[in-house]
């Protein structure tokens, strides 16, 4: 009986790493998934601004009416 129960504790110690490293390999791909999003906020951040400033520019590239003042 003891036999079982040591053969029982080698089993589940077996299972218990296999199933950290799934944990392990789940969370570093997690954490690649979340470099990816942020790059990806940014690069649409830059591309939002790049637009507001071509406006900008094409704003301040036309010429004004000249007042009277």
């Amino acid at each position: 009986m003891l036999a079982d129960l040591a053969q029982l504790e080698r089993m589940q110690a077996e299972e218990v790493a296999r199933l950290e490293e799934a944990h392990h390999a789940a969370r570093r791909a997690a954490r690649g998934i979340e470099k990816l999003e942020t790059r990806h906020g940014l690069a649409v951040q830059a591309e939002e601004l790049r637009a507001e400033q071509r406006v900008l520019d094409e704003l301040a590239g036309r010429t004004r009416p000249e007042t009277g003042a």
